[in-house]
Formats: structure tokens, C-alpha cells, sequence
């Protein structure tokens, strides 16, 4: 039984980890295109900046920011439903989630370097 609350908790968490990626990644490029007045060029040269470096670190950071977060949150949700091994639970989630991203990632910055 505790395997299965594991798992489905595990698909909640994976969908709330997405939906702070997102909300954290338009609050970036909204904060940037009001510092940038929506300007195309300036926009450009960020993401161009070291051969598409600018744009792998515009998608990433949200990223890290969103593990951060999803730990404590899985901490919370595990203490919540009063699971065992709460720490390790957490830990678990969060690699899980770093996991399944680290190859559209890599992906992203062999496509940027082969563009730029």
C-alpha cells in the first residue's frame, strides 16, 4: 500500500514541479522583457550570448529553483499523509524528477550549439 501512495504521490509532485517550472519560467521572461522594454535585439544577444549558453541557462535555472522547491514541498506533502522515511522520500522525488529532465536538457544544448 505504501508503494502505491508512493507512486501516486509521485505523479502529484511531478505535476506540481512542472506547473512551478512554468510559473517561475514566465516570471522570468516577464521580469527580462520589462528590464529589455521587449526589445528583439536585446533579446537575441541574450540568447546568443556564448554560443546559446544564454539561452541553456535561461531554461535551467527555473529548473534547479523548481527541485528546490518540490523537495520542501514533498517534505510537507510526505509529513503530511504521514508516510515513513520522510527525507528519503523527498530526496527520492526529486532525483526521480532531475532524472527524467537530464536528457531533454542535454538535448536542448546539443541542439543550441549545433544552431549557433
Amino acid at each position: 500500500m505504501n508503494i502505491a501512495i508512493f507512486l501516486g504521490s509521485l505523479l502529484g509532485l511531478q505535476f506540481v514541479s512542472a506547473l512551478i517550472y512554468t510559473g517561475i519560467l514566465f516570471l522570468i521572461i516577464w521580469v527580462t522583457g520589462k528590464c529589455l522594454n521587449r526589445d528583439e535585439t536585446k533579446w537575441s544577444r541574450i540568447f546568443n550570448f556564448g554560443k546559446g549558453t544564454g539561452l541553456y541557462v535561461f531554461m535551467i535555472t527555473p529548473y534547479i529553483i523548481s527541485l528546490i522547491a518540490l523537495f520542501f514541498i514533498s517534505r510537507a506533502w510526505f509529513d503530511f499523509i504521514s508516510f515513513p522515511n520522510i527525507i528519503i522520500s523527498s530526496i527520492f522525488v526529486v532525483i526521480f524528477c532531475a532524472l527524467i529532465a537530464i536528457y531533454p536538457f542535454f538535448k536542448l544544448k546539443d541542439s543550441i550549439t549545433k544552431n549557433a
